[in-house]
């Protein structure tokens, strides 16, 4: 089979741009030799990974879904992105169509930028450690309980809110590893954290827009 073959952006999916989106990248970075896009991998919760190679910060190039352990189908696919120049483009969230997982299941799977195909598993793993590293057998979900109560304090004032929550916006930002936790309770309650964080940041930038 022709690796080609496991993108899932295709001819009849995919979009056109108003221009090329590596036009962009290229320019920024003054090397029109160069392809200019990145893999993005996200673990789902079903030992398989989505491997994205993104155009920029709106278009894909590559979409794909593999087993988390398939280290020779995953070489062969980063192999292939790295060497492409693509000519398809298509969005991530229309794409997902073409699988099992929706755009709100991707929303609660942690991804990460990785350079090769090798560092899939050992990455994995790694968050993994520190999940429960940062658990300490339960205790952290005493930390993330008052945080969230924290959270769940309002003003009218959304410009004053959201400079009492920034550190903490910070701390959830940091710990988003925290989604490919074993445990439940940690992912609901970190999901409810960084709604919390997003509910007070459009807040506050509704009424810095003037309340548009």
């Amino acid at each position: 089979m022709d690796i080609s073959e496991r993108n899932l952006v295709t001819a009849e999916n995919a979009e056109t741009p108003a221009q090329n989106p590596l036009d962009g990248w290229n320019a920024y970075y003054m090397r029109p030799d160069t392809v200019g896009h990145t893999v993005r991998v996200y673990y789902t919760d079903r030992e398989e990974v989505l491997i994205v190679g993104e155009a920029d910060e709106n278009y894909i190039c590559w979409f794909s879904v593999t087993r988390r352990d398939d280290l020779e189908t995953n070489r062969k696919i980063f192999d292939y992105i790295y060497r492409m120049k693509p000519a398809l483009f298509g969005s991530l969230s229309f794409l997902l169509r073409e699988t099992d997982y929706t755009w709100e299941q991707l929303q609660q799977f942690y991804s990460a930028e990785l350079t090769t195909a090798d560092e899939i598993l050992q990455h994995y793993r790694r968050v993994k450690a520190m999940c429960r590293f940062r658990e300490a057998n339960g205790k952290y979900l005493q930390v993330m309980r008052h945080n969230l109560r924290l959270l769940q304090v309002r003003t009218a004032d959304p410009a004053a809110d959201y400079e009492t929550i920034r550190s903490i916006q910070k701390l959830v930002e940091s710990e988003r590893y925290l989604l490919c936790s074993d445990s439940e309770t940690v992912r609901e309650l970190y999901l409810r954290l960084v709604q919390n964080c997003d509910e007070i940041y459009q807040a506050y930038m509704t009424e810095a827009r003037g309340g548009a």
